[in-house]
């Protein structure tokens, strides 16, 4: 949800028509003070006032300023100098009263000292963890891939890097196959960008056109999102920290899911990798923009503008969960160490995705054709390897048809939406209520409503705090580079099931704090790029770790671009307005859209038929179609039936 520091400005639109070491010591306590300064800005941190200066104030309170007080206070309400008894009396009393004072403020500042020190305790423990958490978790998700596909995974990581040096990119350019030469290349054409020789880096890049775009088309059928790195990479376009890392999309309803339904196989690595960033993210200050469509006017209008707003985001919930259970599948025979499937879904359609579920599937099927094959009875390790393949069928069959169901989900929920909206616009024609000829606040018509995610610092704290008391609990602790938590009284390395248990913890966390369970809260987040935490080292200092990852997330832009661009096109989409030249310039000024492409947005509209709202297209729900898809899932559960008595 939006928090208490969220900010609401309303527009009108008048739219026409219906890591690593430091290596300076220098450097290394600068990082140090800085995060000991973010450490005192949540904490509150004021200096202790001297004991002798408090010890002052009270002999001055209690003596002289007392008996001055009450000698002249006494004289000018009765005319004569007050008795002695009545000077014994004031002094006896602010003696007493200064006593009580100090013995408060000795214990306030025992109560808040103590408390301020394990606030201290609570964010250095999240400081030093988190990042390590992160680390590990990506780390658990590469080890779950075939060899040759975690080799490209971790090419694109280390491409992602904004500190990466010219050595490391040839090697990292290296791995993929590229042959030294365009790899020396490479390295030269980040040398001379680190210089700030540009003419050089275009030269350089011109020469290597030809082999560069030979290789981003190798890596691109399996890796396409590497490929892109690859090819900025090659043309001296570096990442940056305010341009951050685009998120895996519908991670939270996945996460949210794995939870309700306590079974973590219907989440992914990756998404316990993206949740702990996000959190990360908003205790170090992120803010995370959100537009929203809303209407001023006829209230009748009004609310059938909310309905219509709330079935779209039903609607696209339903969608996107199609493709999140095809996801989930893919990691689960990932993890298993299904043969006949890579396990990664990073940057992969919807086709790419099924054909590896498909195969992984059938390699399940082998496998338990060729376990069930041998002579019985079977042995004790041949029985669990079969019974582990079998699980892992059972839990594959479950996603399916989970993905079945949301085929299904989806359809009912567009066809709701899609006559919803042309109820919408029968009421906007007949109502006549959309008035918007010119940027008027005041004129009804539809609305932008812009908000931000943001906690503030005393959220943050708590928000720190909790997630201090969640790594107390399972026993967390970094020892080098690796981590290790407490299970059954043993330390032990974090493996998959706590991982993603952790991850789990930690969205409750934030749940208080930011209401993830709002469509439009997810697709704000997933439309937000995530900050780059990939330079965090995991041997540095707590206080250190703390800086480079406030830094890296006080560096994002707060870039509304993206979000501006489907606003508008579901402006023109969904509500059939027509961006006017006076809007088309609006957003491009005040959330730097593109105005080529809000342009080609309007044409798009103009094209589309009347009262025609066109569902997205959804690989997944062509499912039923595929003859070889059916066979594999009928001969899945042709093996469990056969085997079902190993299940019980």
């Amino acid at each position: 949800m939006e928090t208490a520091r969220h900010y609401t400005v309303h527009m009108s639109f008048s739219f026409p028509g219906p890591s690593r070491q430091t290596r300076q010591q220098d450097h290394a306590i600068s990082l140090e003070r800085e995060g000991q300064a973010w450490l005192n800005r949540l904490t509150g941190a004021a200096r202790d006032e001297p004991w002798p200066v408090t010890l002052l104030k009270l002999a001055w309170t209690a003596g002289p300023a007392t008996l001055a007080a009450a000698w002249l206070g006494y004289y000018m309400g009765f005319g004569q100098t007050a008795p002695l008894e009545n000077l014994r009396f004031f002094f006896a009393y602010t003696v007493v009263f200064g006593v009580i004072g100090l013995a408060t403020g000795i214990l306030a500042r025992a109560t808040y000292g103590q408390r301020r020190r394990l606030m201290e305790r609570d964010l250095l423990r999240v400081a030093d963890h988190l990042p390590d958490l992160i680390a590990t978790v990506r780390d658990l998700h590469l080890a779950a891939l075939e060899p040759e596909v975690r080799r490209l995974e971790a090419v694109g990581l280390l491409l992602q890097r904004v500190d990466l040096s010219p050595e490391a990119l040839a090697l990292a350019i290296e791995e993929l196959g590229a042959g030294r030469r365009l790899a020396r290349i490479a390295a030269k054409i980040e040398l001379y960008r680190l210089s700030g020789l540009n003419s050089r880096v275009q030269e350089l890049a011109n020469a290597a056109a030809t082999p560069a775009q030979t290789v981003v088309a190798a890596v691109a059928e399996w890796a396409p999102t590497v490929a892109t790195l690859l090819e900025r990479r090659l043309a001296g376009d570096a990442p940056s920290y305010s341009d951050g890392i685009a998120r895996d999309s519908n991670f939270l309803e996945r996460i949210l899911t794995a939870m309700g339904q306590e079974d973590d196989r219907l989440m992914t690595l990756l998404d316990a990798e993206e949740v702990l960033v996000l959190a990360c993210e908003l205790i170090n200050g992120r803010r995370i923009p959100m537009l929203l469509v809303s209407y001023r006017g006829h209230w009748g209008l009004a609310r059938a503008t909310d309905r219509l707003e709330q079935r779209r985001n039903l609607y696209r919930i339903a969608n996107n969960t199609v493709l999140s259970r095809l996801k989930a599948l893919v990691a689960l025979l990932g993890e298993s160490g299904t043969p006949g499937t890579v396990g990664a879904t990073r940057g992969l359609d919807s086709a790419m995705l099924l054909s590896q579920a498909r195969d992984g599937i059938a390699g399940l099927n082998r496998s338990v054709d060729t376990l069930g094959s041998q002579p019985a009875p079977l042995t004790g390790d041949a029985r669990q390897r079969l019974q582990d393949t079998l699980e892992t069928l059972q839990a594959a069959l479950r996603l399916t048809e989970d993905m079945r169901r949301a085929v299904h989900r989806a359809a009912r929920r567009h066809t709701l939406f899609q006559r919803t909206a042309e109820k919408w616009h029968r009421d906007m024609q007949r109502i006549g209520d959309l008035e918007m000829d010119r940027p008027d606040s005041g004129r009804r018509g539809l609305q932008v409503v812009e908000r931000h995610i943001q906690l503030n610092d005393e959220q943050c704290l708590s928000l720190a705090v909790a997630l201090a008391g969640i790594f107390r609990e399972r026993g967390l602790e970094s020892r080098g580079d690796r981590l290790y938590c407490l299970r059954s009284g043993q330390r032990r390395l974090i493996d998959t099931e706590q991982a993603k248990s952790l991850a789990m913890e930690v969205t409750g966390a934030l749940q208080p704090y930011v209401d993830i369970t709002r469509p439009e809260v997810q697709r704000a987040i997933d439309a937000s790029p995530a900050a780059n935490l990939l330079g965090l080292d995991s041997n540095l200092s707590a206080r250190t770790k703390a800086t480079w990852g406030n830094a890296a997330v006080q560096e994002m832009a707060d870039d509304l671009s993206s979000a501006a661009l489907r606003l508008a096109a579901t402006l023109v989409t969904n509500y059939r307005v027509t961006l006017s030249d006076a809007a088309i310039e609006f957003l491009q000024r005040r959330y730097g859209a593109p105005a080529g492409e809000l342009q080609q947005i309007n044409r798009d509209g103009a094209a589309r038929p009347a009262l025609s709202i066109q569902p997205r297209p959804t690989a997944p729900l062509v499912l039923p179609r595929d003859p070889l898809w059916k066979q594999v899932l009928e001969d899945a559960r042709r093996h469990l039936q056969r085997h079902e008595h190993l299940l019980d």
